[in-house]
């Protein structure tokens, strides 16, 4: 599902509807954020994180990731004060709706050596820089919550999003998502061949333009491939939950 940021308050119900029970599970919001909100942020995240000449120097392949976003920029605090935005996180999760963590997360490039840039397509775990996982629980909770005995399953148990600070693409590394598996109410099985050939066949994936986000529930099944152009792509990823549950992050 995608719909407008203008229209995330017209369009509330059908929103909470896909990411509860509709097939794919996820909505892309398109253009929450202004071009000069996305160069503020893209500024202040690359600020500080090692630049692309050094990242064979430093080994660095896996996705990176910046904290403490809101006193870097006040344009972070912007982004969490969309109005549109908060009532959909306040339909999901209710009211006293927390940020339980917030933070940028940068995709370098996995070939900056490579004359060719790869397709990246998703089709072997080799392809991914990040495996495939839900966001909620997570750690020890999984046994917890996972369970027939915690109703009801329909009922959010966080509300994630995802601002793209570049354009996301199938080159770049654009998220992975298996649409419909939030109503399978588990985790992928690491290792099982069985859960990655059900990704592998089913999946989507999350393109879309710098300033657009992606929304989705929690239990949705999702991966980050490797970017295999020789640019970094950077988003901002919010994880947003009932007040009564523990934060990720401490806050």
């Amino acid at each position: 599902m995608e719909v407008l940021a203008s229209d995330l308050e017209s369009r509330l119900e059908d929103i909470v509807r896909e990411l509860l029970e509709g097939d794919a599970g996820y909505v892309v919001v398109r253009r929450i954020l202004s071009p000069e909100m996305v160069a503020k942020a893209r500024a202040a995240v690359t600020y500080g994180l090692p630049c692309i000449m050094f990242h064979r120097i430093l080994g660095v392949k896996q996705p990176m990731r910046t904290f403490d976003l809101v006193s870097r920029s006040a344009v972070f605090g912007q982004m969490l004060a969309h109005a549109g935005l908060n009532n959909v996180l306040e339909k999901m999760c209710g009211q006293g709706v927390k940020c339980g963590s917030y933070h940028a997360h940068t995709v370098p490039p996995a070939q900056i050596d490579s004359q060719s840039i790869g397709t990246g397509d998703f089709t072997t775990a080799s392809s991914l820089a990040q495996g495939l996982h839900i966001d909620f629980p997570y750690g020890e909770g999984h046994a917890a919550f996972l369970t027939d005995e915690n109703p009801p399953r329909h009922a959010a148990r966080t509300c994630q999003v995802l601002w793209m600070l570049d354009d996301f693409t199938k080159e770049n590394g654009a998220t992975v998502v298996v649409p419909g598996s939030n109503k399978l109410w588990r985790s992928p099985k690491q290792g099982s061949a069985d859960d990655f050939g059900y990704a592998v066949q089913t999946h989507a994936r999350a393109l879309g333009m710098a300033g657009d986000a992606l929304i989705y529930t929690g239990q949705l099944w999702h991966a980050v491939p490797h970017n295999y152009t020789h640019q970094s792509r950077t988003a901002v990823l919010g994880q947003f939950l009932p007040y009564y549950f523990q934060s990720m992050e401490n806050h």
